[in-house]
Formats: C-alpha cells, sequence, structure tokens
C-alpha cells in the first residue's frame, strides 16, 4: 500500500526527491509554506507572520507531534551564512516564546554522512544563531546528535547519513517503524541512479502513454522536429547540448497536445529537452560502427557515449565524465591539513591535484604550477613524495608557502601560542597600511583595534607562532571590515554594512579576539597534523612569489616531470584584488598592488593574436570589440605562461591542465580544446580530457550577465610533450 513518487529536479548532475506516503492515514508530509505556515501557526496559537525557511515538514495530528526537516547534502556547502541559516524557523519559532501544543522536532539532515568534516562549524553556527533565545550553553549543543531540548516541547537534533536521517524520522513516529527497512530499500536504488535508468524510465512512460493514451510523444516529436527543420549538431558534445538547449524552448512552444506526464510548463519543458536527448541517443546509435568499444573504467557506470574518439581524432575529443572526488575517496574534504589556512578564491581541489600526481609523475619527480594561488599543487606533492616548483603573481603566495608546507615542528606549545595571543592583545603600539582608502573599509574603533594587533605583529620577531597569528589576523581583518567576506571580490554590500552596524553595538572587541584566537589554534592544530604526515620527508617547494608567469623562464634551471596548475577563468577572477585588503596589512604599497593588478591576466593588452580553429570561430561570433580584446589578452598570457612552463618538461613529461569552459557574452569558450590545438601544433600529443562536474560555487546570485549560472564543468587536460 506504499505509494512512491519520483521527481527529476534540474539538469546533469541529476538530483532525485523521493516522497513517501506510508500506509497510515494519519501521518501528513508537507512540503510548501501554504501548508506549513497555517500548522505552526495553530500549534503555537498566533497569527504572527511567519517566513517558511524548511524543506519538509510532517505532522501527525492524532499524536500531535511535528517533525521539521532541513536538508543539505553535504556540510561543507555554503559557508557562514549558509549553516546559520539551517535553524532560520526554528530561531522565528523560539521568538514566540510560546509552548507549542504539539511535540516538535526540528531535525537537520546531513544526507552525505561520509563528509562530516565541517561538523564542529556546524555546531558553531547553529548554537551562534541560537543562543540567545535558549538556556543552553555552547556544552550542550555538542549533544545534538542525541536531540537537545531548546525549549518547551521544542527539540532539535541533527543527523548524518541516510541511517541516522531514517531513525530519527521514524523513532519521531513510531506507528510507521515497520516500513523503515523498505525505505531504506528505495532510496539505496535510487542512489544508484544513472542516465541509462533515466533513458529507461522515460521509456517506460511512453510505452504507458501509447498504451494507455493511445499517444505517442516519440511521434510528435519527431513532427516537430521536422517543422522546425531542426538536426542535431554531433559536432561535439557541447555543440549537440547547446543544440537541444535551442530548440527544447521552440518545440515546447509547438506542443499544444495534452500527451506529456508532467503539468507544469517548466516540468513539461526538461521533459521534452529529455525526450530530445534520447531520440539523439537513437540516432546516433544508428550510425554507430558495430566494432565494440571496450569500456573505460573510469566512465560513468552504462554511460553511453554519443561521439566517440580515436587516437587518430584527438582534436575531435570529447570529455569523459568521471568524478575525481569519487577517485580519490581518501580525501574527504577539500580543506583537510593546511588547505584551509588560508582564504583564497577558486581554490583548485586537492582531488584532482592527488590524482594528477599519482598517475603522471613519478615518486621523487619534479611538479611545476605556473599559476600556484594558494599552494595546494605544493603540499599534495609533498604528501606524495614529490618535488614542486610554485609560481604567482600574488605576492600572499610568500606568506602561505612557509607556514602550509615549511613548518614541520611537531612540538608547537599551545600554551606560548596563548601566551603571543594574550601579549597581542595588550598591545598599544599601532601600525595602518599606507593606503589612502583604508579608513572606507572599517569602523573607526574597529581599525583602531586591529591597528594595535598589527603594530604588535609588525615588531614581534618572526616565528612559528606570529606565522600562525598572522594568518588568522589576515581572516580577522578581512571578517571584520565592511568588505564582504563570502565573497571572491573586494566590495561592500548592505547585508556586511547592516552586519557591521549591528556587531559595533555589542562586544565587539570580545568576538574579534575570540575570532582570532579561534582561527590561530585550529591553524595550530592543522600545521601539527601536517607536520607529523611530513616527518622525515626529504622532499622540496620552491616558491616564487609576487612574479609574472608569462614572461619568467625556468627551462634552463630546472627539468620537471609534469606541469600541474589551473589557471585562472576569463572573467572568473581578480586575485589580486581579492587579496587587496591583506596585501595592504602585510604591508605592500598601493604601486606595487596597482602594478600587480595591471600584470593579471586578462587585463592587459595582448601582444599577438593565438590563432586555432575553435578561438578563430569563437573571435567570429563574438560581435564587442572590447570582449574580443578581453579573449586574445586572456589567451595571449595563459598560453604563454603554460609555454614557460612546459619549456622544463622533459620528454614524454605530462602537463596536466584544469579549466572551466566560461561565456563570454553568451558565447561558450572550451577553453581546453583551444590549448589542446595550440599545443598540438607546439609538440604535444594529446592523452586523455576529463569532465568534472563542480559542485560548489561562488557567485553572485543578482549578476547581470548571460550565464547567471557559472560554470557546470571543469575539464582536465592531459598532455604529453614529444620525445626528441
Amino acid at each position: 500500500r506504499e505509494r512512491y513518487s519520483f521527481r527529476c529536479c534540474g539538469e546533469h548532475p541529476k538530483v532525485y526527491r523521493i516522497s513517501v506516503a506510508v500506509s497510515s492515514p494519519s501521518p501528513n508530509l508537507y512540503m510548501r509554506p501554504k501548508e506549513m505556515i497555517p500548522t505552526l501557526q495553530r500549534s503555537f496559537g498566533t497569527t504572527k507572520p511567519l517566513r517558511n525557511d524548511v524543506d519538509v515538514m510532517g505532522v501527525n495530528p492524532e499524536a500531535h507531534r511535528i517533525i521539521l526537516m532541513q536538508l543539505r547534502s553535504r556540510d561543507d556547502t555554503g559557508g557562514t551564512t549558509a549553516k546559520g541559516s539551517l535553524v532560520d524557523l526554528l530561531r522565528a519559532l523560539l521568538r514566540f516564546q510560546k509552548v507549542p501544543a504539539d511535540q516538535i522536532l526540528y531535525l537537520v539532515c546531513i544526507w552525505d554522512q561520509r563528509d562530516a568534516q565541517q561538523r564542529n562549524s556546524t555546531i558553531e553556527k547553529i548554537y551562534a544563531s541560537l543562543r540567545n533565545l535558549t538556556n543552553l550553553d555552547r556544552q550542550a549543543f555538542e549533544k545534538i546528535d542525541e536531540g537537545i531540548t531548546v525549549a518547551k516541547r521544542i527539540t532539535l537534533k541533527m543527523a548524518y547519513g541516510i541511517d541516522e536521517i531514517l531513525t530519527s524520522i521514524f523513532e519521531w513516529d513510531h506507528s510507521q517503524s515497520g516500513n523503515l527497512n523498505a525505505v531504506k530499500e528505495i532510496i539505496q536504488a535510487v542512489e544508484k541512479w544513472d542516465d541509462l535508468w533515466v533513458a529507461y524510465a522515460l521509456a517506460s512512460l511512453e510505452i504507458e502513454a501509447q498504451t494507455l493514451r493511445g499517444a505517442s510523444n516519440i511521434q510528435l516529436l519527431n513532427q516537430k522536429c521536422a517543422a522546425l527543420n531542426f538536426e542535431y549538431d554531433f559536432t561535439s558534445y557541447a555543440t549537440l547540448q547547446q543544440s537541444i538547449d535551442q530548440v527544447t524552448p521552440q518545440v515546447a512552444t509547438l506542443w499544444k497536445e495534452d500527451t506529456l506526464p508532467v503539468r507544469s510548463p517548466a516540468d513539461q519543458t526538461l521533459y521534452i529537452r529529455d525526450l530530445l536527448f534520447l531520440r539523439a541517443i537513437y540516432q546516433k546509435s544508428q550510425h554507430r560502427s558495430k566494432k565494440k568499444v571496450a569500456r573505460d573504467v573510469l566512465a560513468t557506470p552504462y554511460q553511453i557515449r554519443l561521439l566517440e574518439t580515436t587516437p587518430e581524432q584527438h582534436l575531435a575529443a570529447e570529455p569523459q565524465l568521471v568524478s575525481f572526488r569519487a577517485l580519490i575517496p581518501e580525501i574527504e574534504d577539500t580543506t583537510y591539513l593546511t588547505h584551509a589556512l588560508y582564504y583564497y578564491p577558486a581554490k583548485f581541489i586537492p582531488q584532482v591535484v592527488r590524482y594528477c600526481i599519482r598517475e603522471y609523475s613519478p615518486e621523487g619527480g619534479w611538479i611545476i604550477d605556473p599559476f600556484a594561488g594558494s599552494a595546494t599543487v605544493g603540499l599534495e606533492a609533498l604528501l606524495c613524495q614529490r618535488n614542486a616548483i610554485l609560481l604567482d603573481l600574488n605576492p600572499l603566495l610568500g606568506r602561505i608557502v612557509p607556514l602550509k608546507l615549511q613548518i614541520r615542528h611537531t612540538a608547537l606549545d599551545h600554551n606560548v601560542l596563548r601566551q603571543s595571543v594574550e601579549a597581542m592583545k595588550r598591545s598599544q603600539t599601532q601600525y595602518f597600511p599606507e593606503w589612502s582608502n583604508l579608513s572606507y573599509w572599517y569602523p573607526p574603533q574597529v581599525l583602531e583595534r586591529l591597528g594595535c594587533y598589527w603594530g604588535w605583529l609588525k615588531q614581534a620577531e618572526r616565528t612559528p607562532y606570529t606565522m600562525l597569528i598572522e594568518a588568522s589576523l589576515l581572516k580577522a581583518s578581512k571578517q571584520f571590515s565592511y568588505a564582504e567576506h563570502r565573497t571572491p571580490k573586494l566590495f561592500k554590500s548592505k547585508s556586511k554594512l547592516a552586519e557591521i552596524a549591528t556587531l559595533v553595538q555589542q562586544d565587539w572587541q570580545a568576538q574579534l579576539d575570540d575570532a582570532i584566537a579561534s582561527v590561530a589554534f585550529d591553524a595550530l592544530k592543522r600545521v601539527q597534523q601536517t607536520a607529523l604526515l611530513l616527518k622525515g620527508n626529504a622532499n622540496q617547494v620552491i616558491a616564487y612569489a609576487g612574479v609574472d608567469s608569462a614572461t619568467m623562464r625556468l627551462d634552463s634551471q630546472y627539468t620537471t616531470d609534469c606541469v600541474l596548475t589551473s589557471p585562472p577563468y576569463l572573467q572568473a577572477q581578480e586575485y589580486i584584488r581579492t587579496s587587496k585588503l591583506e596585501l595592504y596589512w602585510l604591508g605592500h604599497s598601493e604601486d606595487e598592488i596597482k602594478r600587480l593588478g595591471k600584470l593579471e591576466i586578462p587585463y592587459r593588452r595582448a601582444d599577438r593574436i593565438v590563432e586555432t580553429p575553435t578561438l578563430s570561430r569563437v573571435r567570429q561570433q563574438i560581435t564587442r570589440a572590447d570582449l574580443r580584446a578581453l579573449l586574445d589578452s586572456y589567451f595571449c598570457y595563459t598560453l604563454r605562461a603554460l609555454e614557460n612552463a612546459m619549456q622544463t618538461l622533459r620528454p614524454t613529461g605530462r602537463a596536466c591542465i584544469f579549466i572551466g569552459s566560461p561565456k563570454v557574452d553568451g558565447i561558450e569558450v572550451e577553453a581546453w580544446r583551444i590549448i589542446l590545438e595550440y599545443f598540438g601544433e607546439c609538440g604535444f600529443s594529446f592523452v586523455h580530457i576529463f569532465e568534472d562536474r563542480i559542485k560548489n560555487r561562488q557567485l553572485f546570485g543578482r549578476r547581470k550577465n548571460k550565464n547567471p549560472e557559472g560554470m557546470k564543468s571543469e575539464f582536465l587536460l592531459v598532455l604529453s610533450k614529444t620525445a626528441q
């Protein structure tokens, strides 16, 4: 008697929502605010407006029990605001200061139990959001996994993984305990969902429509494609997807028949899009060679490769879909060890780096990264018994490397760090950056206190302890400024202005001191953990900070086995601007920062025009002269920096380049293909191209551009230097 409905939401990678209605008539499942809010208002005996901030609400009216569920796939998605928002509705309910008529369980669900690395941080943010509304202290929140009573008849609980979540739900309503195993089986089946299952599901729905309703959506689709003179573009997967995306709304407009198994216009459009893909698979299969194609172990299970490639056709290569997080499961958290010491936008995720190091470099070999950023390649190289050369335009690399990679003392003393922090707090010596715009970014009283802390640091001897405090001061100096510290670029936001205005009305100095100490001691723990793993490691990392990779040549000094890098993305980041506040506090001058900012790719004029088939085609499609100039500048200096690094490669050495395919004026720029075409003419041969779906993005939600969702995938291009 169970009813299960599966709804496909969004594009690849597909996410599936499971709605389960069990046999008992008592529990009700609500997923819309208009159902949830009146029920909660009745329970609390109030008519005050209530904003909905949970995903699912379950009600058992006979038992007078309510469950409110806030869902997250992982605990490392989103920053401070996102973690605090997990209990937004609970905070609103506590403000009523009333005892509800029902027993309420507020359940925070983290779906993926493997990623509990930010559990403490999540608890910290939840506690910070609720501490003014409950009598519980921070220690009490450590038992949140068991459930804690935050107010009379209101329990807060956090559950990691499917088993904990389901156990919490079925403990809430014992009458349904007999369905626990059945639901687990359903979930396990859904988690194995892949594109073949999508095709099977569509085919099943179409067979049902034709059998029961005498309607053939496939036939109707063929008619509408014929009316539009539509033909698939099988040149590449990107062009295939683009051709389908362009024709989908046109087909949807022509679809007047009531034959689709979904009702809303949005769902109908998505369904038509999936039908178009299914039709493309069928058409391509009719023209495929009957020669058996070996299955690649890295391919998505059962994934049909629409566009086959051969070694002789490397310039028509198509990306192979992989998940580097799945390929390197031992790295469960992208911020593990000292990877999290410094904030840096668009970090190279360590899973990709470790995969490349293992696959394409020998133990004891040398790796070079011309766009080193936050030194991810350096740390992973040491952990894998390799050596690394790091170059970056940002001088911050010179501060990151010593603390992140080169402190190998396991005997650092917590008490010495504590004494150093206390000495800093007593400082009256002040230091302020020579920056004419400094006061624009701070309330006067906060700036005054930060000046004392930096004054102490500037006069102190440089030791591992002062380096730890420097790293924490850099974070605090941005967090307690008007600058929005949750987004890549340096700017004031209305929300941050309001946040700081509220902060200075509180005991802000205590919060500042706590933040500095907390980050410093967390950094100490990470440094000790890293040092323990690197104990006895004789490998080395050589760093060149504040240098232009496009002009600095190292070919006569070093021979390397692998180039491993992630170049800046076209129109995506401004790293010097992002780090400007930190660089000023570190003592860099306005002239130096302006000079470095002008060297950022792509913010300088190209001195040559790069020609490849793909780049030339994109250039012709762009009508605006300024965007063509930006495109030319980007590839001029990005390719030159890559050339300089690749000159150091030994014969048959590998180059691993991880990059996205951004859009310029709505036109996709397949950067990996352009790089492949360029170096294919420069003595490099194609090895592989992987596609990895982007899991987390840091984007402005209201950006007025033609690509508001950002890039959905990143690509790893692997090249081999031809033996001489």
